[in-house]
Order: structure tokens, then sequence, then C-alpha cells
């Protein structure tokens, strides 16, 4: 295979087979539980890398089901993310992901920067309760928990919520071991259809993991919980701030 062909052929790994397909990536029928809590903002500090900014100390710890994603198939993900500032627009930052699906992990780690790990999330309904864990390995790491369907949230107001961008800490070394990619990238997600939107109360609890640290941002107090089903697509993501050359 001459060099043209390579530049024209190459966008995954491996080239005969890339893991994962090119953008974008539709989600039909994705159910997120979503708690919102108060954290240590000088923790925050710490993990939150600049140009981003902390405005308020909140978090969103999230498990979500995915039972229809075109090149994926059906899978369970947990993320935990930061709400920030970039230049006076409020978005989240993505702090830790969890993803036992070999394409997803792929897609959103190799081209956007998503931080993700492989482990085990699970979403389900348990009585009135609507129940969501994150395993890594067979090791418990995190549990949420909230009521199920209590009251209906504005779907408007949900659905403006999604448009907000999510920033991610993209990272790639040489084969050297030197760092060949440090960028800020944004992503927005798009084509957003909220199907049901509900609020409950909600509880949360993080078990201390080295590998799985969702505990390294510590719950002060939960601020919300919902629970929402909806439809997007994410696209490709945008270089924001370039560590490297910057």
């Amino acid at each position: 295979m001459d060099k043209a062909t390579i530049l024209k052929t190459a966008f995954g790994m491996p080239l005969v087979s890339p893991a994962y397909n090119r953008p974008p990536l539709q989600f039909y029928r994705r159910e997120i539980l979503s708690i919102s809590y108060k954290t240590d903002i000088d923790i925050l500090r710490k993990w939150v890398p600049e140009p981003l900014e902390i405005v308020e100390p909140i978090v969103k710890f999230q498990v979500i089901k995915m039972p229809d994603v075109p090149g994926c198939g059906t899978f369970f993900e947990s993320e935990q993310l930061i709400t920030v500032h970039y230049k006076g627009e409020v978005g989240n930052f993505m702090h830790l992901l969890i993803v036992p699906d070999m394409a997803a992990l792929a897609f959103g780690r190799e081209m956007l920067g998503y931080a993700k790990k492989v482990g085990y999330p699970e979403l389900r309904l348990d009585g009135d309760t609507l129940v969501g864990t994150v395993n890594y390995g067979t090791e418990r790491a995190a549990m949420a928990t909230m009521g199920y369907k209590f009251d209906r949230l504005n779907k408007e107001a949900i659905k403006e919520s999604f448009y907000k961008p999510i920033f991610t800490l993209k990272t790639i070394p040489a084969p050297d071991a030197s760092l060949v990619i440090c960028q800020l990238v944004k992503i927005v997600e798009t084509d957003v259809v909220i199907h049901e939107a509900w609020s409950a109360p909600g509880a949360l609890h993080f078990i201390p993991h080295a590998l799985a640290p969702f505990h390294m941002l510590p719950i002060q107090e939960i601020v919300s919980a919902q629970h929402i089903i909806c439809d997007l697509t994410i696209n490709t993501g945008e270089v924001v701030y370039n560590y490297l050359k910057s």
C-alpha cells in the first residue's frame, strides 16, 4: 500500500478493520439517570484544566442505557462531568467515563478525547426505584438511585441543557512516550429529541476504587436527580485550545 493510499484510507486502528465507524454516531432512546451534586471546589481546581474555569462546584454523575446505537449496538455507560465556563459559555468537562463496549470506547477516546476506561455500568428498574451501578472488574465503584417517574420536567428546558458543550482533554503520546497531542476539545450534541423527562428524590454513593476513582470528587449535597429518555447525535469535535502550541 503506497503513501497516497494510506493517507486516503487511514481512519482508525487497525487499518484493515477500524474499531469504530466514521461519525456521526446516533443514539436512539438513550435512557439517562443523572444526579447533580455539590463537591469541594478546591478539589475541582486540582482536576479541571485551564483555560476552563470553575464558577460553582457542581458535578453530574450519570448512568446511561444505550439500547440502539448504529455501529455499536446496545451497551451501558457511566460518566462524571464537571460544570465549567469557557470564554463565558457554560459547559461540562468530562472527568471520567466508564464503558464496556470497544466501538464506543474507541470512537469517543481516540477521536474526541473522552476520558473512557473499560468497566461495567448498568441501569435497571427495581420496583419503584431506578438503579444505576458501576462495576470496575467485579468490584462496585458507584451506585445511584432515584424514584421512578415522580414529577414531569419541562422537555424544552431539558432539551436546551443538552446543547451545552462538552469539553475533553485529548492526550496522545508518541512511541517514545513524549506527548504529541494535547488538546482541549469541544463537542456539541445535535438532533436532540426528548421523549420523557422526570425528577424524583435521588441518592448517590461512591465506593473508593483505585482505578475507577469517582470518589475523588466527593459528594457534599445532592442538587437534583433526573431521568431522561432521548435521541441525540454526536458528530465531530473542535479543538479550542492546543497546549503544545499556545
